[in-house]
C-alpha cells in the first residue's frame, strides 16, 4: 500500500512536469489548437487521424483561450491528484484529461505517453489513499484489479518488445542494432559518435539489451513482497536499464516515467529501509488517526507518558475538579463514559511501547482509552478490565480501519499480513466488473497485436476509443535509415555600420530557423549554409531540434507520405515566421544583432521573408573489414519547398 501511494505521487508529479514541460515547449499551445486566427495553429487544422464523432468531441481543439483553460484545469487536477484528494475521483478525471490532451496532438508522442495512459487508467482501480499509522508488525497489501493490471502491462509491454523484435529484429541477433541506432537520425546523443566508432561495444551493448529486457517481465511475474531480494534487483535493473537508455538516446520522458512506474514493485523491506533513512516519509504514505483520550472519575489522575505538557494540565485538572473536559464528542460515549479530550497522535513507537506496558502491567482500574474517529481503540486497551486479564481488548497484530470513508477496511491475509478490502459491494462489484473486462480485453489485445495469434475480435475499435492498446514497437529491428531536416529563413535587413547615424543599406541574410528556435535568438549564417546543410549528415541530428518532442513531431509527420508534408507545411512554415519575428523584435529590443562585416540591423522586414524547408535521407552501412566502423552516406534531398510569409494576412501590412 505504501508502495501504491508512492506510485501516486510519482504519477501525479510526473504528469505536472509534462504539462509544465508542454507549455514551455516553442510555440506553446498553438500546437493544439485549430484556428487560422492569430497566433494560428502550428498543424494543419484537418489534419488528424480522429474521425470518430466522440473524437471529434473529446479532441476538440478551438482556439488558444480554450486550450489555455483546459490546460488550467488539466494542472489543477493533477496536483488534486497529486497531494491525494479523493483519488477515486481525481484518478478517472486525470485519465480522461491525459486522453484528450494526447488526441488533440498525436505527432508529438511516443511509448512513453501511450505507457503513462494505460497505467493512469488501471489506477482508477487502485487505492491509492494514504493507510493509518500502526506497529510495523506487518505489511498493509493491496490486491485489487488495478495493482493486477498495472503489474500485467508492465510485463506486457516488455514482452511485447521483445516479441517484435524476435519476429522483425535480425539487427538483434547479430549484434547490429544498437550500433544501427545510435547511427540513426531519431533521438540519439553525441555520445553515440564514439560509440558507432567502436562495434565491438555496440555489440555487447545489442546482446545485453536484448536479454536484460527479456529477463525483466519473467522476475516481475515470479517474485512477490515475500522475495523482497529479488524484488529490490528488479527494480534496480529496471532503472539501470533506463538509464543507459537516456543516455544514449535523447528519450529523457520515456526513461524517466519507465523507472518511476516500477515504483509499485518495491518490497516493504526496501520501504522500510527508506523510512529509517528519511522518517520525513511517514508523512507521505500515512494518515494521523484521529486519537480522543476517555477518562472517568475513577480514572487515574497520572496522565499518559506521551502528552504534551497542555495535555497534561488539562487531563490533570479534569480529574481534581471531576468536571468534563471535552474539545470533541466520541462516537463510542456511553452514559458511564465523560467527555473526552483529544490530542495529537504519538508516533509508531510510543504507540507499541504503550501497548506492552498495558499488556505487562496489570490494570486495576478503568484505564485512559485511546480511540479513532470511529471509536475503535488502536492501542488495545479500550475495554474495561478488573484487574484480573492481562490481555488487551483487540489482538496485537490487529489493523487499525484506515479506510472509513472510501468504503475500505483492513484486514488480515492468511499469512497474518494486512489486507485492503473494499466494504463498498455494490461500487466495486461494477469496478471489478469493469477491470476484469479491461484487463481480459488488454491481453486479447497484446496476443493479437504482438504475437499475431490471432485478428482482433474487435479490429481495436475499443482500444482506439478509449486510446487503450498495445502495440509496443520501439526499436523493433534499427536498419540505420535517417532524415534530417533544414529549415532556413532569408530576410530583408537594413543594417548600419557601428557608431554611424546613416540609414544604412539594404540587404538579404540567412537564418538557421530550427537553431534559432532551439538557442531563443536570432542565429544569423552564411548566405550558403542551407546548401552545405543539405548535403552533409549532421554528427548529432538530434540537436538540431529544440526540443524531443519537436523531433519527435518532425519525424513522424511524413509517416504517411510525403503529401502529408506538403499538406502540413503551409501551417508549419506560417508558425516558423511568428516564431522568428517574436523571437528577433525581442532580440532587438534587448541588444544589436551583429553582421559579419561588424555592421548591426537596424530593421527586419518580416513580410518580405522566405521560409526555405529540406527533408534529405541517409543510410547508415555496417562495419566491414576495411572500414570498422558505421558509416553514413546522404541519399537524397526529397522535399524542398520555399515559402513566402506575406501569403498570411498578418505579414501583408
Amino acid at each position: 500500500q505504501r508502495a501504491a501511494v508512492a506510485c501516486r505521487i510519482f504519477l501525479g508529479s510526473y504528469s505536472l512536469l509534462d504539462l509544465l514541460f508542454r507549455l514551455n515547449m516553442p510555440g506553446g499551445l498553438a500546437w493544439y489548437t485549430s484556428s487560422d486566427l492569430y497566433p494560428p495553429s502550428a498543424i494543419d487544422v484537418n489534419d488528424t487521424p480522429h474521425r470518430a464523432w466522440i473524437h471529434g468531441i473529446l479532441f476538440y481543439r478551438g482556439t488558444i483561450e480554450f486550450q489555455a483553460a483546459i490546460f488550467l484545469m488539466h494542472i489543477v487536477i493533477a496536483a488534486l491528484f497529486t497531494i491525494g484528494i479523493q483519488p477515486r475521483i481525481t484518478t478517472p478525471l486525470l485519465w480522461v484529461a491525459t486522453v484528450c490532451m494526447h488526441g488533440r496532438q498525436e505527432c508529438f508522442h511516443d511509448g512513453s505517453d501511450k505507457y503513462f495512459r494505460n497505467l493512469l487508467l488501471w489506477s482508477c482501480f487502485m487505492d491509492l489513499c494514504p493507510i493509518s499509522k500502526q506497529p510495523r508488525k506487518q505489511a498493509v497489501t493491496q490486491l485489487s484489479i488495478g495493482t493486477v493490471g498495472f503489474i500485467f502491462q508492465m510485463c506486457l509491454m516488455y514482452a511485447g518488445v521483445i516479441s517484435y523484435r524476435f519476429r522483425y529484429g535480425k539487427s538483434w541477433f547479430d549484434g547490429t542494432a544498437v550500433g544501427y541506432a545510435l547511427s540513426s537520425s531519431f533521438a540519439t546523443r553525441p555520445p553515440a559518435t564514439f560509440l558507432t566508432d567502436h562495434p565491438q561495444i555496440c555489440k555487447v551493448m545489442t546482446f545485453s539489451g536484448l536479454i536484460g529486457e527479456a529477463i525483466i517481465p519473467i522476475v516481475i511475474l515470479i517474485t512477490s513482497y515475500r522475495t523482497p531480494i529479488l524484488r529490490s534487483g528488479i527494480f534496480f535493473g529496471i532503472l539501470a536499464v533506463h538509464a543507459g537508455i537516456y543516455f544514449l538516446f535523447y528519450l529523457p520522458q520515456w526513461s524517466l516515467f519507465a523507472s518511476l512506474a516500477a515504483v509499485l514493485l518495491l518490497p516493504p523491506a526496501f520501504l522500510d529501509a527508506a523510512e529509517a533513512a528519511f522518517p520525513a516519509l511517514c508523512r507521505v504514505w500515512y494518515q494521523e488517526p484521529l486519537m480522543t483520550v476517555t477518562h472517568s472519575s475513577h480514572t487515574n489522575s497520572t496522565p499518559p507518558p506521551f502528552l504534551n505538557d497542555s495535555d497534561k494540565l488539562k487531563l490533570i485538572g479534569a480529574n481534581e475538579q471531576n468536571e468534563s473536559v471535552r474539545i470533541r464528542k466520541s462516537p463510542q460515549e456511553t452514559s458511564d463514559q465523560l467527555p473526552l479530550l483529544q490530542f495529537s497522535s504519538t508516533p509508531v513507537e510510543t504507540a507499541l511501547h504503550l501497548r506492552q506496558r498495558h499488556v505487562a502491567e496489570p490494570v486495576r482500574k478503568r484505564p485512559v482509552s485511546f480511540h479513532t474517529s470511529n471509536g475503535k481503540s488502536i492501542l488495545g486497551i479500550g475495554k474495561h478490565t478488573d484487574g484480573l486479564s492481562e490481555k488487551p481488548a483487540h489482538a496485537t497484530n490487529s489493523v487499525p480501519n484506515n479506510n472509513v470513508h472510501s468504503g475500505l477496511r483492513n484486514t488480515l491475509d492468511v499469512h497474518g499480513n494486512a489486507c485492503v478490502q473494499n466494504t463498498d459491494k455494490q461500487g466495486t462489484l461494477i469496478l471489478r466488473v469493469i477491470g476484469v473486462f479491461l484487463f481480459v480485453y488488454m491481453c486479447h489485445e497484446w496476443l493479437a497485436t504482438e504475437t499475431k495469434l490471432f485478428k482482433s475480435l474487435d479490429n481495436g475499435d475499443i482500444g482506439q476509443v478509449l486510446r487503450f492498446y498495445q502495440g509496443w514497437v520501439m526499436f523493433i529491428n534499427p536498419q540505420g535509415r535517417g532524415k534530417w531536416w533544414s529549415v532556413y529563413a532569408r530576410v530583408p535587413v537594413r543594417s548600419t555600420a557601428l557608431n554611424k547615424e546613416a540609414l544604412g543599406s539594404l540587404e538579404m541574410i540567412s537564418i538557421n530557423v530550427l537553431a534559432s528556435i532551439r538557442d531563443n535568438k536570432l542565429v544569423v549564417t552564411e548566405e550558403n549554409a542551407f546548401e552545405e546543410d543539405i548535403r552533409s549528415v549532421p554528427n548529432c541530428t538530434s540537436c538540431l531540434y529544440p526540443s524531443w518532442r519537436y523531433e519527435r513531431f518532425l519525424d513522424t509527420i511524413d509517416t504517411y507520405g510525403l503529401k502529408r508534408v506538403q499538406k502540413g507545411i503551409w501551417p508549419l512554415s506560417r508558425h516558423w515566421c511568428h516564431m522568428l519575428k517574436t523571437i528577433g523584435d525581442h532580440t532587438l529590443e534587448v541588444k544589436n544583432i551583429t553582421l559579419s562585416d561588424d555592421a548591426f540591423i537596424r530593421h527586419i522586414y518580416w513580410g518580405d521573408m522566405q521560409i526555405r524547408t529540406a527533408l534529405s535521407y541517409f543510410k547508415t552501412f555496417k562495419p566491414t573489414s576495411q572500414n570498422p566502423r558505421f558509416r553514413r552516406y546522404p541519399i537524397k534531398t526529397a522535399f524542398d519547398v520555399r515559402i513566402l510569409c506575406h501569403n498570411w494576412p498578418e505579414f501583408n501590412s
